[in-house]
């Protein structure tokens, strides 16, 4: 089955029904509590911040941030999802605003969130090629001063193993362990100067942080990316 962005939704959703359990990632929890020589988001108070959360299906980056006193918003591509977010947020109490939405259209007013997490999202390309796109709808929904928290796949991560390099900005995936994302075209930074550069019209401020984890034979690399918009 070739790509098509209607089989890509239905394998996301696929993958997130089955899930029985959701955690928040180990990062975005030191981001948003940790305190770091180039980082402390501690001190602009979380309680009572709204912030989105751009692809927010597997919930447990939601979960964690309703514990810092948040309030939460979110999109996903396809409404199974959505409605799946939503049914699991509602069994445990948690208020949230979500909706079907994508990197290039997010469906809330201007400047309306003080955080925007893109958590291993802004890549995706959804079958076009603008990814000023994405930088621009990003911009548009977050306050002046408020914060964009990006994670971003390095050049050397498993997800570009054997991909087709199409320029120097997109690369088509070619080997996915999810069985999802074949045919897939994501933004491909070659380093954190190509980031910074991607950004800089909307954005300042820029901290960097790293990984570089092998997962028994998966290699886990990416940039980590705080910054304020202008």
């Amino acid at each position: 089955m070739g790509y098509t962005m209607k089989n890509a939704r239905q394998g996301w959703a696929d993958r997130y029904e089955k899930t029985s359990m959701a955690w928040p990632s180990e990062n975005v929890i030191r981001i948003f509590k940790g305190a770091y020589p180039r980082l402390d988001l501690r001190k602009n108070g979380h309680t009572g911040k709204k912030i989105i959360d751009v692809g927010c299906g597997d919930v447990g980056n939601l979960l964690f941030l309703e514990t810092l006193g948040m309030d939460l918003y979110g999109v996903e591509i396809d409404q199974k999802i959505v409605d799946l977010v939503k049914g699991i947020l509602a069994a445990r109490g948690v208020n949230a605003d979500i909706r079907l939405g994508s990197n290039e259209c997010l469906p809330y007013e201007d400047g309306l969130f003080d955080y925007l997490l893109s958590w291993n999202a802004v890549y995706y390309m959804g079958g076009q090629r603008d990814f000023n796109k994405h930088v621009n709808e990003y911009a548009r929904v977050l306050k002046a001063g408020g914060h964009l928290v990006l994670s971003v796949p390095k050049i050397t991560h498993g997800i570009f193993n054997k991909a087709k390099i199409i320029d120097d900005e997109f690369a088509m995936i070619q080997v996915d362990r999810l069985g999802i994302r074949v045919g897939e075209v994501f933004r491909r930074f070659k380093n954190t100067e190509d980031i910074e550069k991607t950004f800089l019209p909307y954005f300042t401020d820029f901290s960097f942080g790293s990984i570089e984890d092998d997962y028994f034979g998966v290699a886990g690399h990416w940039h980590l990316v705080v910054c304020t918009r202008k």
